[in-house]
């Protein structure tokens, strides 16, 4: 219960900042499961009624529907990556930005202690890990919820 409490204050942090390209993202993999629907009927329509009637012309036309079904579902994956780089760019400079914050206020003590090159190292390569790992669980999280 205590790390669903941690993530759910994690999104509502620095997540839901980002509402509005997270609305986008799921319009996008919404819209770009209209073509995977369609295709197949469209194949369907090819075989069973235009090459059985040897209507070559209708079904050639409908070979390039589904070109163009695919090159508009190639669109949708661009502007869908495009959009979760910006979540996750977006993501890391708040989180970056709250660190500085907070090391601002540490006591001088603390940089006597400890090594803050280590520190910082280790910060950043968990920063870039998450901001690599954001945008992909972002788009399984929105699929699984679509496909339930």
């Amino acid at each position: 219960m205590k790390n669903m409490k941690s993530y759910l204050r994690f999104i509502k942090t620095y997540l839901w900042q980002d509402k509005k390209n997270i609305f986008y993202i799921i319009i996008l993999l919404v819209t770009q499961n209209i073509p995977v629907l369609i295709i197949p009927i469209i194949y369907q329509k090819i075989i069973d009624e235009h090459l059985e009637n040897k209507n070559f012309k209708s079904a050639i036309i409908c070979l390039s529907f589904i070109l163009l079904c695919n090159i508009f579902k190639l669109i949708l994956n661009i502007l869908k990556d495009y959009k979760t780089a910006i979540i996750s760019e977006g993501l890391g400079k708040r989180i970056r930005m709250d660190l500085v914050r907070k090391m601002l206020f540490l006591p001088i003590q603390y940089y006597d202690k400890n090594n803050i090159g280590d520190f910082l190292s280790k910060y950043d390569k968990e920063v870039n890990s998450l901001i690599t790992n954001i945008g992909y669980m972002l788009i399984r999280l929105v699929s699984c919820i679509i496909t339930i």
